[in-house]
């Protein structure tokens, strides 16, 4: 595959050397036309003067030429020639540089004077002009007939040949060495141009995960680079996130599942060791800590599963008022040991069509966010706003631990504010598969924060 240098410099130099010709071409037309023009000029002023020798005196022609007047059609001249011929096409007279030679005439009538090429005594090309008039009478008021005259004067062109040739000599020599200027000026120029685009393409080539917290630098690039370079600079940053993200999360898994797994590591040992200590508290532990496991792992298949878009989806239709309810009452027992109170405002008889399992699974983890870390006595308001083609359900609370700064964090999966990751049954996982979960449905969950130190979580759906 060639280079965008390659493709331009053919391009370039094939438009340049088609633009060279076409010009060189064209000025080699406009100028022969011009001297055409000047040579056919002088043919005419040279016939309308031999026109002005010859009158007519009663039946005979006389011709009133002198020696200087003919000087350029003397014999041996080789440079210009004529010869008239009467209505009969009898010879009447011609120069002496034709000598018994003479001229070609024109085989179409001469309705109009005539320009066009003759060959000359001693293979010498000429360009002739060929006119019909008719003599002046030596006496106005002569009422004798006059005939009219052929005459034909021809000019070498020697000369006009010379200089066109010259002309084209020069035009061809001018353009061959544009050409070879072009093809070398070209590329060099492509070259200069072009070297912010291989800096570009370099610093590209070398980017790799471990240099994906550097960035092109915009501030020397051409005004075509700039906006690439910018969203290549964005596309950087949010791969170094993501790759940041998942060290992180590959870091969190280990330190997650190490804890439990170092638990069933000791009790193994201590079963093995010493037999006669395994009790019924011991089996106990083994499955809570199995069990947390298995919830661990069952989030962590369900997380990539909605993030590669595989969950199932089964719609159908729920009065959404008591669906909310009974989820606060199995959460009831909880929420009145940490002295917090449910306060829902549903409209009656509003329904959602949606999973029910996927949206039990959302409602239950804000709902059991909000009891773990809201402060105690205050109240936990669960809200709707239908839409005709939408539902928004709010979830506010008053957090005892959380400020505007963590919310960025909130979805993160693992994230959990206390640093020291004190086990309290919460994985830091449950955001982000409500999130995933929402998405599913085709909607969206979201958290902001109010003046009044409240979280709000909203479920648009």
């Amino acid at each position: 595959m060639s280079s965008i240098r390659q493709r331009l410099t053919r391009r370039l130099l094939f438009t340049l050397a088609a633009l060279i010709s076409v010009g060189a071409l064209a000025a080699y037309l406009c100028a022969s036309a011009a001297l055409q023009r000047q040579f056919d000029s002088a043919l005419r002023a040279r016939a309308e003067t031999l026109t002005g020798l010859l009158e007519q005196n009663g039946a005979n022609l006389e011709w009133e030429a002198t020696e200087n007047s003919l000087r350029d059609y003397a014999d041996g001249s080789g440079r210009a020639y004529f010869e008239i011929w009467r209505a009969n096409g009898e010879v009447f007279e011609r120069s002496a540089s034709l000598g018994e030679t003479s001229l070609a005439r024109p085989a179409a009538p001469l309705a109009t004077p005539q320009f066009y090429d003759v060959e000359l005594p001693g293979d010498l090309d000429a360009r002739a002009l060929a006119l019909q008039f008719t003599p002046r009478a030596a006496d106005p008021a002569s009422q004798s007939v006059r005939a009219p005259v052929t005459l034909v004067v021809a000019l070498n062109r020697e000369g006009l040949d010379h200089t066109l040739a010259t002309l084209q000599l020069v035009l061809g020599g001018t353009g061959l060495a544009l050409l070879a200027a072009t093809a070398l000026l070209v590329p060099w120029a492509l070259r200069r141009e072009l070297r912010p685009l291989d800096a570009f393409a370099g610093q590209a080539q070398v980017m790799d995960a471990n240099t994906l917290h550097e960035r092109f630098a915009t501030a020397q690039l051409p005004a075509e680079l700039t906006p690439v370079a910018m969203r290549l600079n964005e596309l950087l940053g949010r791969l170094e996130a993501a790759f940041e993200r998942e060290r992180r999360f590959s870091a969190d898994v280990a330190h997650e599942f190490r804890t439990p797994l170092a638990e069933l590591h000791v009790l193994a040992e201590l079963s093995l060791k010493l037999p006669d200590t395994r009790t019924a508290e011991t089996d106990r532990d083994v499955l809570a800590i199995a069990r947390h496991l298995e919830s661990m792992t069952g989030r962590l298949l369900a997380l990539a599963r909605g993030e590669r878009g595989e969950l199932p989806v089964h719609r159908e239709s729920i009065e959404l008022r008591p669906f909310v309810a009974s989820i606060c009452d199995s959460q009831q027992t909880r929420a009145t040991t940490r002295q917090l109170s449910f306060a829902q405002t549903i409209p009656a008889d509003t329904r959602l069509t949606t999973d029910p399992a996927l949206l039990r699974s959302i409602l239950t983890n804000l709902v059991d966010n909000a009891i773990a870390y809201s402060r105690p006595g205050t109240a936990i308001e669960i809200s709707a706003q239908p839409t005709a083609s939408s539902c928004t359900l709010t979830i506010a609370s008053v957090p005892a631990d959380l400020a505007p700064a963590d919310l960025p964090h909130l979805f993160e999966r693992f994230w959990r504010k206390d640093s020291a990751r004190v086990t309290d049954g919460h994985a830091g996982l449950g955001l982000s598969l409500a999130r995933t979960f929402a998405r599913a449905l085709g909607g969206d969950l979201t958290a902001r924060w109010e003046a009044a130190e409240r979280i709000v979580f909203s479920l648009r759906l």
